[in-house]
């Protein structure tokens, strides 16, 4: 299990936090994933990995009920989270990362 950098060819862990979060909160999903990343995780985009996935999830959800009252937005952001993170799962459990 290497680390998912920016830079990896094909489908990687960033991008598509980037991807799913861009739906709920346009072009400031970058700055938002980003801040999550440094402060929750205390790493650089660059240096996170599949492990962390499942406790970076746990914060997008908290950080992005923050900013909404809708309800069913924060259960559907959840819900792509944790698909994402269980792909990933399946993933390393069968060493494609």
């Amino acid at each position: 299990m290497g680390k998912i950098s920016k830079n990896d060819s094909g489908t990687n862990l960033y991008n598509n936090l980037i991807c799913i979060t861009a739906d709920y909160l346009g072009p400031a999903s970058s700055r938002f994933i980003d801040r999550q990343i440094r402060h929750h995780l205390g790493k650089s985009t660059q240096n996170i990995t599949a492990a962390d996935v499942d406790r970076l999830k746990d914060w997008l959800k908290v950080s992005f009920a923050l900013l909404t009252e809708d309800s069913k937005l924060v259960s559907a952001y959840a819900d792509r989270l944790n698909n994402l993170a269980a792909a990933n799962d399946k993933q390393v459990r069968h060493g494609k990362k």
